[in-house]
């Protein structure tokens, strides 16, 4: 395991009643404790973080340099002559290092209750180790966790200042939308160089008429119509705006970046969103032959004299200010530059995962199930086939290269690049089991692989610019076209498309690619991105896509795009929030009505309506009833975002979805009776089945109920239930068992499209033996340093490892339950460091602490995690040095001997650096600084009920993004 990252700050994230149970006073809580507790978190950098260092005078390159310092002082210790004898020292030093990464002027409070909330936020606030907090801001990722921001009091009204950057602040806004505004100065981010000059334009908003599905609230029920012909704004813009070819070099030059980008999604003083690198300077000396472009105020400017151009979609607040001097000269006084927080990809994933919530609308039929999935269940297959070289393509992808190996941590996999025969190690054929069965259970979910990949979305910038320049917007793309380079390279003409959050099949789009010279002159700095045109209801359909960072999935799998019907967009009507001059008390408000996320809760029920939908004929009208209900989905997911900023909205009304609200009560009149009655036949109370592998709590009451059920069964008819269903004949006891039966199982069985696909899995997976995990006869001395150890530090050592045993399991026991609160992969990686520092403070000797830990975990059957936790980096620096310092992965091949999921590879090798190097460092802090770059090769999927990877885009550093 690596140190901690010296790129990172450290904050305390503590719950509120831990406040509570401290009086308001939580005194003498150190580091330690906090960690301890998993109450000390890592946050990338952010223009707060910034500012505070600024304000407080502590210059950041001393802080990190501080932090670099004592890790080195750390690895000398560790792999010093005196090693032996340091582990003391080195218990210190960990201190001093998280001690110079800490902030102590920022933390989170977690509130466990609305009342918690109520008291940090009165006059007598809260202390912690004797100073006083204030509340800053909420962020929208941290409301929805129920988490507030904090500062200390002492540098809070310089800092608030800041953050209000010269607005006016008699100018009326809507609380809930200004506090988020405020809170982009928390994204993390880097900082790149100034542009020489900046525009800010009116958005290119084009006239458009449609046919739609408008969906409007007139009644108890949402009321929707097909409308012909509907006149609407399309604003092809929607947070986006240009970067010159020339900026966007010096950026990736200061982001660390071997390529120009196609985009970067930027922050400054009220402004987010992308900037494309597009020649618009080009363009108005060649199309528009004019260099005069008039601003959002009304000023006119010239584009020559600019490097870049931000929409007022982009700069939230440009309302707020009285001239484009106004703004940047705020900026400057204040200290906001523009910053990075992820770059366009240099290029595109050949395949990725669909989600359930792609799959769930599309009529597919068995044969079409059986043909998605065929991928899928032949990568999992040959990834238990027991050839290393298959295991390491289904590890790391198919696209390895050097930075395969480089990028990743001490772990299974590197072991693997580096000795084939680590193939054998039980730890790695622990790992390589739990990943196979991990993908098994994703595949159960939905997680099929095909052909596609996530890119950004842009409007048409050609249309822009005419907008800029006062021309008429026509744009280079026609309705119903679409560029994106990527398939056009590769010959393919039609895609499916899809976004997150999705509800209904409406939000499907079959793009139709345009490829043409023009398109590719002006559109070549943009290879990676999706450009929408200017004049279809796209962005509408797919759930209000905006281009402010937004990602769209596209596949050309013929499965899906047989299936995909085209209907006509969704169009939700609009209401306003009211607007007022901003108090303090205002934005408390606006954090209360936020908390929680009632998206995903509805995004929930959408789902489970498509099993109730599956029970019924598409002529019937309980199909009708329930399709209408999907469809009203989307404005209910509207009205939780619009509740957000303070606007009455209607919830989704409860009988639609929990059976007690449709009982009949005294005083019914008839009709009231009768629409419960026909709620009960179509309310969507139980989670569909295929969800139970994505619930551990619901699998395990599923389990429980089926083996109570069948036990039931066996007393009462001699039989499992399995058995009495396939009975030709029943008794009416029989009947009325089954009928309870169905009636009290706790997740629905119908005949979804995904319940069908989970299922299918299932009976591919059934036949699929597990890996066995021990095999006989293999050493594990090659893990070792082989510089022996004393017997009493493998005592002590003992005592640690059952410690870490002990609690693991209950860590293990609480994810089961599904109950760990807070980030998941904060806590692991806290309660290993923890254990890591405790190893080192017995043994400071990072060869012998190797040996005692390998003997520790190796020698019998116990868990070796322990061992790659507290000595993976050595195991892997040993296991180099036996190796000639050879790293070997396989490439794709047309002549290659290995052949995996269709294509052809062959194993290729390198040298890696030496042990004299610093190939055993923090590598984060290597290359592109804070990690800003490429990241569209990671393979992550987001597990939010309402979101896919779109974060896929995002760079390192937004992982661990201000809590």
């Amino acid at each position: 395991m690596s140190l901690p990252d010296t790129s990172l700050t450290y904050v305390l994230k503590i719950r509120s009643s831990r406040l509570r149970k401290a009086g308001w006073h939580l005194e003498n809580y150190t580091l330690k404790e906090a960690r301890r507790n998993e109450e000390l978190v890592a946050i990338a950098d952010s223009q707060t973080l910034r500012f505070i260092r600024e304000i407080k005078g502590i210059r950041e390159e001393d802080a990190r340099l501080r932090a670099s310092r004592v890790r080195q002082d750390i690895r000398s210790l560790q792999n010093g002559p005196d090693s032996r004898r340091n582990g003391a020292k080195i218990a210190k030093l960990y201190e001093n290092l998280y001690s110079a990464l800490f902030m102590s002027d920022y933390l989170s409070v977690i509130m466990d209750s609305v009342a918690d909330f109520d008291r940090v936020n009165s006059a007598s606030g809260f202390l912690v180790n004797g100073t006083k907090y204030r509340r800053l801001l909420a962020t929208p990722g941290g409301v929805k966790k129920n988490t507030v921001v904090y500062v200390s009091e002492d540098i809070y009204p310089t800092l608030a200042a800041k953050l209000e950057n010269g607005r006016k602040s008699d100018v009326p806004l809507v609380p809930a939308k200004y506090e988020a505004y405020k809170a982009l100065a928390c994204s993390a981010s880097k900082p790149v160089p100034g542009p020489a000059g900046i525009l800010v334009v009116k958005d290119c908003r084009v006239p458009i008429v449609s046919d739609v599905v408008h969906i409007s609230e007139e009644g108890p029920e949402p009321t929707i119509r097909e409308m012909k012909n509907f006149a609407m704004m399309n604003n092809n813009s929607d947070g986006y705006g240009l970067i010159s070819p020339e900026l966007s070099r010096r950026w990736a030059d200061a982001l660390g970046l071997d390529y120009m980008p196609g985009g970067f999604c930027i922050r400054n003083a009220f402004t987010k969103g992308m900037l494309y690198t597009f020649d618009y300077r080009a363009w108005s000396r060649e199309v528009a032959r004019s260099d005069e472009v008039v601003d959002v105020w009304g000023t006119r400017r010239s584009a020559a004299a600019s490097e870049l151009v931000l929409t007022e979609s982009m700069l939230k607040l440009w309302h707020c200010y009285d001239s484009m001097e106004h703004f940047l000269g705020s900026c400057e006084r204040e200290g906001y530059t523009f910053s990075v927080t992820k770059t366009a990809p240099n290029q595109l994933d050949n395949e990725r995962d669909l989600n359930y919530q792609f799959i769930q609308s599309l009529d597919l039929t068995d044969g079409d199930i059986d043909e998605l999935i065929a991928p899928t269940m032949t990568e999992i297959k040959e990834a238990l086939g027991g050839d290393y070289r298959k295991t390491l393509l289904f590890l790391k992808g198919m696209r390895m290269d050097e930075s395969s190996y480089e990028k990743s941590d001490f772990d299974f996999a590197k072991a693997l690049m580096i000795d084939k025969d680590m193939v054998r190690d039980p730890y790695v054929r622990h790992h390589v089991h739990k990943l196979i069965a991990k993908r098994i259970q994703g595949a159960k979910m939905g997680e099929i692989r095909v052909k596609g990949n996530y890119s950004l979305i842009s409007g048409d910038p050609y249309a822009l610019c005419q907008s800029m320049f006062g021309l008429k917007v026509t744009g280079l793309l026609a309705a119903g076209q679409f560029y994106q380079r990527y398939w056009s390279d590769r010959g393919i003409s039609q895609v499916a498309a899809f976004r997150a959050p999705m509800t209904c099949h409406s939000n499907i789009r079959v793009f139709e690619l345009a490829d043409t010279p023009v398109m590719r002159d002006w559109y070549k700095h943009m290879g990676t991105v999706t450009i929408f045109n200017a004049h279809d209801t796209t962005a509408q359909a797919m759930n209000g896509a905006d281009m402010d960072g937004d990602a769209v999935f596209t596949t050309n799998n013929p499965a899906i795009l047989r299936n995909v019907r085209r209907l006509d967009a969704i169009v939700c009507e609009q209401k306003s929030a009211p607007k007022k001059t901003i108090a303090e008390a205002d934005l408390i408000r606006a954090n209360k009505l936020s908390f929680g996320d009632r998206i995903g809760s509805i995004t929930n029920r959408i789902t489970a309506m498509y099993d109730v939908l599956a029970k019924f004929s598409s002529d019937s009208e309980e199909y009708r009833t329930m399709a209408y209900r999907i469809l009203c989905g989307q404005n209910y997911q509207q009205n939780a975002i619009d509740r957000t900023k303070g606007i009455e909205s209607r919830p989704m009304p409860k009988g639609w979805y929990d059976y007690r609200a449709n009982l009949p009560e005294e005083g019914d009149n008839e009709e009231a009776a009768e629409t419960k009655k026909h709620n009960r036949i179509l309310v969507a109370e139980k989670k569909p089945y295929f969800m139970i592998y994505r619930y551990p709590e619901l699998k395990k009451d599923y389990d429980n109920f089926i083996g109570g059920g069948n036990a039931n069964c066996r007393n009462r008819f001699g039989c499992t239930v399995e058995q009495l269903t396939a009975k030709n004949e029943r008794t009416e006891d029989e009947e009325d068992f089954l009928r309870h039966y169905r009636m009290k199982m706790p997740v629905s069985m119908e005949s979804s499209v995904m319940n069908r696909l989970c299922r299918k899995v299932e009976e591919v997976m059934a036949d699929v033996k597990d890996m066995p995990v021990h095999l006989k006869g293999y050493d594990y001395s090659r893990l070792k340093s082989g510089v022996g150890y004393r017997p009493v530090k493998y005592k002590q050592m003992a005592d640690v490892l059952a410690l870490y045993q002990a609690e693991m399991k209950d860590y293990m026991a609480l994810k089961s339950a599904g109950m760990l609160p807070g980030d998941e992969d904060d806590r692991t990686e806290s309660a290993r460091r923890t254990f890591l520092e405790e190893a080192y403070r017995i043994c400071g000797d990072a060869n012998e602490l190797c040996d005692i830990v390998v003997d520790l975990c190796y020698k019998t059957n116990r868990s070796k995690q322990f061992a790659w936790d507290v000595a993976g980096e050595t195991i892997i620096g040993n296991l180099l040095k036996a190796n000639d310092y050879r790293v070997s992965y396989p490439i794709l091949d047309p002549e290659g001997d290995i052949v995996y999921r269709g294509e052809h590879f062959a194993m290729h090798t390198y040298h890696v650096k030496g042990a004299d190097s610093d190939e055993f460092g923090d590598e984060r802090e290597e290359g592109s600084g804070a990690g800003i770059g490429d990241a569209a090769t990671r393979e992550e999927t987001d597990r939010d009920d309402s979101r896919v990877d779109e974060a896929l885009f995002c760079a390192r550093v937004e992982q661990r993004g201000s809590s």
